[in-house]
């Protein structure tokens, strides 16, 4: 029963974040409708440089960014890390259909440590969202309840990996650190904040895509 109860909780990847309990929806469709719109964000904010107003040939990236904070660290063992990577490979090919995962199992194994999850804000709403930790972020983080106030953004393949700390928790001066920061979804080109539904937010912030730093709400 323990490991059913861990398999499903792996299950839950970019699309799926818990509110009130429970994980949305994670089908091959909404997986596609989520890179569908990420996509489009990324190439109205691709088409003009964000800093200069010019337009620019750069080649597209398509993802997103998140901050929050940190919760428990879960490593895995062999059977969950099979697990894991058979739902990592399974969403990977539902957001680019066609297209050969980049991380492949044995890198996979090398280069995650386990999984935690990271609370942010979303439409007045806290969320809880799955990300996988790197094995060479793992020993650098607060993992507590909350923990530290970090970054994650999504690879390639559509999956959510946690990038590093922005601020500790345990540092007497983590309120003003973090005050410097807004939890939410981010365009990855543009720094926007995004809604729930992965669309630009009208009124959300605006971060500095170095730093990660808030900039200015969106008119």
């Amino acid at each position: 029963m323990l490991k059913l109860i861990t398999v499903l909780i792996l299950s839950a990847l970019l699309c799926a974040c818990v509110a009130s309990g429970e994980y949305s929806s994670s089908t091959p469709e909404h997986i596609a409708a989520t890179h569908a719109q990420i996509q489009q964000n990324s190439q109205s904010s691709a088409a003009v440089s964000p800093t200069t107003g010019a337009s620019t040939s750069q080649p597209i990236q398509i993802g997103v960014i998140l901050i929050g904070n940190v919760g428990p660290m879960h490593e895995l063992d062999e059977y969950d890390r099979q697990q894991m990577y058979a739902r990592y490979a399974k969403y990977a090919t539902s957001w680019h259909p066609g297209k050969p995962i980049q991380l492949t199992e044995d890198n996979f194994v090398k280069q995650i440590a386990g999984w935690t999850t990271v609370t942010f804000i979303s439409g007045g709403t806290n969320y809880r969202k799955v990300v996988l930790v790197p094995v060479g972020v793992a020993d650098k983080v607060n993992f507590a309840s909350p923990g530290d106030l970090v970054v994650a953004r999504s690879n390639e393949d559509g999956n959510v990996l946690l990038e590093k700390v922005l601020c500790s928790e345990q540092d007497a001066a983590y309120h003003q650190c973090a005050s410097q920061f807004a939890s939410a979804w981010f365009d990855i080109v543009s720094g926007r904040e995004l809604d729930r539904d992965f669309k630009p937010s009208s009124h959300g912030a605006l971060i500095d895509l170095a730093t990660y730093k808030t900039g200015h709400a969106e008119k």
